[in-house]
This record gives C-alpha cells, structure tokens and sequence, in this order.
C-alpha cells in the first residue's frame, strides 16, 4: 500500500526536521541505519493503523472520535482514505460529515459517544455519592460536637442548617463563611465586629431542631451510600 510507505517516509521527514530545529547536534550522530530503522518502525505503525481501521477497532473508532481525521493528520487521514476507499474534504467539519454519514463509521462513533456519556455520568454520580457520604459523615460529626457544647466553624454551621432543611439568610452563610472562625451557644469567634443577630438566630434554630432530630449512623450512611 503506498499510502503505508508515504506514512513512514513522512514521519522520518517530521522527525528529521525536528532534529534540524532543535537537535541539529544530534542529528550529526543519526546514522542511515538508524533512520532506516526508525523508518521500518513507522511502516510497522501504519500496518497497525490500516488493520485497525481495516477491521473497525474500538481503538481506532476511539482515535477517530478524539481527532485522528484532523485535516493536520495527512498521512493518518492517507492511510484511512486508502483502506475504507473514502476521500475526506479538506476541512473538520466536511470531514466530520462524511464521517458521519458513512457505513459503519457513523454509527460506530454514535455508539462510542453514547458508551463515553455513560461511563463519564456513571463516574460522575459515584463521586456525587462520595461526596455526599462524606458531607453527611462531616455534619453528624458537627452536630455532636455541638450536643456536647462544643465548637464548631461557621462553614460547619452552614452545613450543619442544611442538613437539617434551615435556609439561612445569604448575608448571614457569608458571615459564617468568611468571619466566624468558630461558635456554639453563648460563645463565638469572629473576625472583626459583633456577632450579627442572624448568626446567633440561626446557631438556636440549629440547637432547637437538634433536640427532635438525631444524626444518622453509620449504618444509615451505608445504606443510603454503599460506603
């Protein structure tokens, strides 16, 4: 196939030009030899590519799905349009039509790009739950330190009112947030100024609800978790 051999030719072409930019004092070490046998393996390289393309690899519906048809790609492209027989127009998007629009490859690509949503949504919601086991662990620990008149920051605050469904004032979560270095009832730390009243509402709201509601275990966060 002679679009195997332009393959190889142009990728020793590529990499002698490298050399000449940036390495020409390597370049004077590199013997015939060696270019022949950096050339051997490039040939070697586009085989795979052709058979890969040849039998509809999931790798190289993948490569193709991620850029391997760029129009910069020419001797990947060269080799594509020799195996399947499709020339591919000089632009992304006319390439990216033709694709489409030809048997198996576009629906070899819907198929990846639906498998690719599933796995990276599946990913997402995993490391959603991680997160949630962990906020939730973090916030009965709070409450207890809080049962046990204990301070807690006011980022914990926050998050402790929330878990018990409170919807604090925005002025007042940005005060806990930036300002109050740590609070439980009669006490708190801040960062210049008085306690705002809101904070203070807010902190005997959280101790009322705290006295109907109980934190959840660790077996509840297992369950509701599989952590």
């Amino acid at each position: 196939m002679s679009a195997i051999q332009d393959y190889a030719n142009g990728m020793v072409e590529i990499e002698l030009a490298s050399h000449r930019k940036y390495r020409p004092e390597q370049l004077a070490k590199v013997s015939p030899e060696d270019i022949e046998r950096y050339r051997q393996s490039k040939v070697a390289q586009a085989e795979q590519l052709a058979s890969d393309i040849r039998n509809h690899s999931p790798k190289i519906v993948e490569r193709i799905a991620t850029g391997l048809l760029h129009p910069d790609n020419k001797l990947s492209r060269a080799v594509f349009s020799e195996v399947t027989g499709i020339a591919l127009p000089s632009t992304v998007g006319g390439t990216d039509r033709v694709i489409q629009a030809s048997n198996p490859w576009g629906q070899l690509l819907v198929d990846y790009w639906a498998e690719y949503r599933k796995q990276r949504d599946a990913k997402q919601a995993e490391l959603e739950k991680a997160k949630q086991a962990e906020l939730l662990e973090s916030v009965n620990r709070s409450i207890e330190r809080l049962k046990a008149n204990n301070p807690i920051s006011g980022d914990e605050l926050v998050d402790v009112s929330k878990h018990l469904d409170l919807v604090p004032h925005i002025r007042t979560i940005g005060t806990l947030r930036k300002r109050v270095v740590s609070i439980r009832p009669g006490q708190c730390r801040i960062a210049g100024g008085s306690v705002p009243d809101g904070v203070w509402q807010l902190l005997n709201s959280v101790m009322s609800a705290l006295t109907e509601t109980e934190p959840c275990n660790d077996e509840l966060v297992k369950a509701l978790f599989g952590k």
